[in-house]
């Protein structure tokens, strides 16, 4: 891994010239146009990581901590335009996190008071299947 950095840092270096770009998501520049569709429409906005395994799964558990963070970004728009957000969450482990994501998020914009962790749904069915 080590010789990768170094290689690309190396070839990165040498093409000062060139400008390089990062490409935004289409579907992360969408949050706030849904977000305010809700809010025009006087709806909630649900987010759930999806049906996954543990986080300590190799396959499932990156996905999970990603939608994690995309979380944080969709309740900062839902605060900002007045949108109550409800998580719903099939992963009892994931639960800590997501707490504090939404909450941070709501300090993080000045309305610590209207955070409720009642916004939080924790469901396990498929986890009792797997055993």
């Amino acid at each position: 891994m080590v010789i990768t950095f170094a290689a690309m840092y190396y070839y990165m270096a040498i093409r000062k010239d060139k400008d390089y770009t990062i490409r935004a998501l289409p579907a992360l520049n969408a949050i706030p146009e849904a977000v305010g569709r809700a809010a025009e429409m006087g709806r909630p906005v649900f987010w759930s990581p999806g049906m996954s395994g543990p986080l300590n799964d190799s396959a499932q558990g990156p996905q999970v901590l990603a939608s994690i963070s995309i979380l944080e970004y969709l309740t900062v728009e839902c605060v900002k335009a007045g949108v109550e957000i409800t998580a719903i969450l099939p992963l009892p482990d994931a639960l800590p996190l997501v707490e504090e994501t939404m909450r941070t998020a709501y300090i993080s914009e000045g309305k610590p008071e209207a955070f409720n962790s009642d916004q939080i749904r924790s469901y396990s069915s498929l986890s009792s299947r797997h055993t």
